[in-house]
């Protein structure tokens, strides 16, 4: 029999006891929410397959070796791939130790035998110190998610919706929430396509991107063209559009279909079609983690202004600070009822945690009085009411 909990969240508050090495684990029924998209720290759709004198001892065996598999790929997840083989090796006692609960996707138990699909979540605080102790410099956020929209070109045209466009079959098929870089497949119904036709690829404007975007409610749309050319390779092209306007690319890469691929016969378009897509995914991940990976090993100090109307806002600028990852220390060095003085201790390159900032909401601006620490809701409510934003804008900061 199937079970099927979405999910059932297990929660270990304490090793109560242990017997044969198994730490016992208190179950409790929650959202599906506290497994929200978007968070590095749980994995999900984890296969696992174990048997034992008995179902309990099989399920037990099966959650164990699936919290190894999990650990691994939420290390993975966060490290860039030129890392990875500076990983610590895991063992059982190393992520049952990173370990916060597990969840049941798809349970299928008999006498002896227990086969599901589990997701797991870790500790955030564990996670962290072992990977700055292995001085690997990690992503512990995930990317805002994205519209992708898989084209195909042929010799029958360019097909964005579904009918015939195996390529927008290989990209269901992958695990696009999964991920550093959560990604949205568009319906392929006659509301997307009329965004694309009949203008077509070429001359298809941001504000058409824009409100495709809007639609799926996400602040960027990757355009990921497929094109078989001779020989059986698939070419790739990229575009990135952003909800400000901005374009990335085009970016083109070449595939070539393998002997493994090419002996499956009538399924080797498929086959091929999802590896390609798998490895675009790969790129866009590494893309990602190389912008927003920290490297604990540096450290670096700004002294910054901001100003403030009230109270309330200036705990919503702390409040803000607070959660950006790469920083580590903030101390007040001045403060009157209008702003203050702030030095930002923080790891990692200048631009980097730039890039943090705007994320945060705030943008850096070089003022008479040195850096200023500005709002972005300020530059917008400024925009509105004509009134100037403090500072002259600047693109990027130097080393202070």
């Amino acid at each position: 029999m199937v079970l099927r909990i979405a999910p059932l969240l297990v929660l270990r508050i304490a090793p109560l006891f242990k017997l044969a090495g198994l730490v016992i684990l208190l179950s409790f029924v929650a959202l599906a929410q506290s497994w929200a998209a978007g968070n590095v720290f749980v994995v999900r759709g984890v296969t696992v397959d174990a048997t034992g004198a008995n179902a309990t001892e099989a399920r037990a065996k099966a959650v164990e070796q699936g919290a190894v598999i999990a650990a691994q790929r939420m290390l993975r997840r966060l490290a860039p791939k030129s890392h990875w083989s500076s990983l610590p090796a895991l063992d059982r006692k190393t992520a049952d130790n990173m370990l916060s609960g597990f969840g049941v996707d798809q349970e299928k138990v008999s006498a002896q035998r227990y086969i599901a699909k589990l997701s797991y979540s870790f500790r955030p605080d564990v996670v962290r110190g072992m990977l700055k102790r292995a001085g690997i410099p990690f992503a512990e956020t995930a990317a805002e998610p994205t519209l992708v929209l898989p084209v195909l070109q042929s010799s029958r045209g360019t097909v964005l919706g579904n009918e015939g466009n195996f390529w927008r079959d290989a990209w269901a098929a992958l695990d696009l929430n999964n991920s550093s870089v959560p990604l949205v497949l568009p319906f392929g119904d006659a509301e997307d396509t009329a965004y694309f036709q009949p203008v077509g690829l070429e001359k298809m404007q941001s504000s058409r991107l824009s409100r495709l975007a809007a639609r799926y409610n996400t602040p960027k749309v990757i355009i990921a063209l497929a094109r078989l050319e001779a020989g059986g390779r698939m070419t790739v092209v990229v575009w990135r559009h952003s909800s400000d306007g901005t374009t990335e690319g085009p970016t083109a890469t070449s595939f070539a279909p393998n002997d493994a691929e090419r002996a499956r016969g009538d399924q080797y378009l498929r086959v091929f079609a999802q590896r390609v897509a798998r490895n675009v995914q790969d790129k866009f991940e590494e893309m990602w983690k190389t912008e927003a990976a920290i490297d604990f090993s540096t450290y670096n100090n700004l002294v910054v202004i901001t100003t403030f109307h009230t109270l309330a806002e200036w705990r919503d600028v702390r409040a803000k600070l607070g959660k950006i990852p790469a920083l580590a220390d903030l101390s007040v060095r001045a403060l009157s009822t209008r702003g203050a003085e702030i030095e930002l201790g923080y790891h990692g390159a200048n631009d980097k945690f730039q890039l943090a900032l705007k994320r945060a909401g705030f943008e850096l601006l070089q003022g008479a009085g040195g850096w200023q620490l500005v709002s972005l809701d300020e530059d917008v409510a400024a925009e509105t009411t004509g009134m100037p934003s403090s500072g002259a804008r600047t693109p990027a900061f130097a080393a202070p």
